[in-house]
């Protein structure tokens, strides 16, 4: 049985690799089209192939939960959480790929209450429609580099120089108390990896941790961000770079954007992208319809559900909506003692 599923998890592998290669063709036909009608028609097969991915994805899950390894059945239905909504957040994802395929670039993601809505499953979603093409068998080939800075800190005062510094240990560089110097440092190597075909992923967390939170995002956008994407833009047009930052916090640090006290000058307005200004990745909570969805498509996990009909599912959805009151942390909960 063992046996049966490491081969089924291998051919999955394999049709999503070829999946994979054939959207990487068809995006480059994208590119090139010679006009309009021709361009509607290759994103209609490039929707369709990312369908088939999404399909092969959930056997590859599925495979992922069967193992009798604890640890990757455990890892298996995680990934398989994943997939209950974040449609919002995977849609910019999709039109900023374009973007950063056809001309390299940066893109600086910003994301709040990630602790309840189940934020780090929205970037690993996001990541996999940015970082597509390059993803073979779940792991991101090529050059690739994912850094992650938790500003959660035992420092009584973390302040601008111990982020740079932190940062800089990435990068082999000493740590410096002249927040300037060391600045330039991290731009000068930070776009010498993707002059060099890198592409870089930076996770800065735990943003709700630091005491003056409105004064360090405004630091990070005017004087480390803007002076470091006039570099970056200038340099990864060659190999089609990309460098993508999310900025994290576990809880709500700013109003909303219906608030009168928004800070818009540091967002992107609707879908106009700016990478000198942030993106804000909505994490809303999960509808019955969502859960319904979810069930349909990964039921087979569950012995005792793999027979239930849709209108079972549809009252067991509502169940669980109901009992977590849609936010994603306790619908996860309560899938995870339903499944186990």
């Amino acid at each position: 049985m063992v046996r049966n599923t490491n081969r089924r998890r291998e051919f999955y592998a394999k049709q999503r690799a070829q999946l994979e290669e054939e959207l990487v063709a068809v995006e480059a036909d994208i590119e090139t089209a010679p006009n309009e009608s021709t361009r509607k028609k290759l994103e209609k097969k490039a929707e369709q192939l990312l369908d088939k991915i999404d399909e092969v994805e959930e056997k590859l899950a599925a495979c992922d939960v069967a193992a009798p390894e604890k640890h990757v059945r455990d890892r298996g239905f995680e990934k398989t959480l994943q997939k209950i909504d974040f449609v919002k957040a995977k849609e910019t994802a999709a039109l900023i790929k374009q973007q950063l395929n056809q001309d390299g670039g940066a893109v600086l993601f910003f994301l709040q209450k990630t602790k309840k809505q189940m934020g780090h499953f929205c970037i690993e979603e996001v990541l996999n429609v940015i970082l597509g093409d390059q993803i073979i068998d779940g792991q991101v080939v090529g050059a690739y580099r994912r850094y992650s800075v938790d500003l959660d800190s035992a420092i009584s005062q973390f302040n601008e120089a111990e982020f740079l510094n932190r940062l800089a240990s990435y990068f082999e560089l000493d740590a410096l108390t002249d927040i300037e110097i060391l600045s330039q440092q991290l731009r000068e190597k930070i776009c010498l990896s993707i002059d060099n075909g890198t592409t870089i992923f930076l996770e800065i967390k735990s943003l709700d941790e630091l005491l003056e939170q409105a004064e360090f995002l405004g630091w990070f956008i005017q004087d480390f961000w803007k002076p470091l994407i006039n570099e970056v833009s200038a340099v990864s047009q060659a190999y089609k770079s990309k460098f993508i930052v999310a900025l994290i916090a576990d809880s709500q640090i700013l109003p909303e954007c219906s608030a009168p006290d928004y800070p818009s000058e540091y967002f992107c307005e609707g879908k106009s992208f700016d990478c000198y200004k942030m993106l804000d990745l909505p994490l809303p909570n999960w509808s019955v319809d969502d859960i319904q969805d979810w069930l349909m498509r990964f039921r087979t996990l569950s012995p005792q559900l793999q027979q239930k009909k849709q209108s079972d599912l549809k009252r067991l959805a509502k169940k669980i909506h109901r009992d977590s009151d849609g936010t994603p942390q306790n619908v996860c909960a309560n899938l995870q003692e339903l499944f186990q």
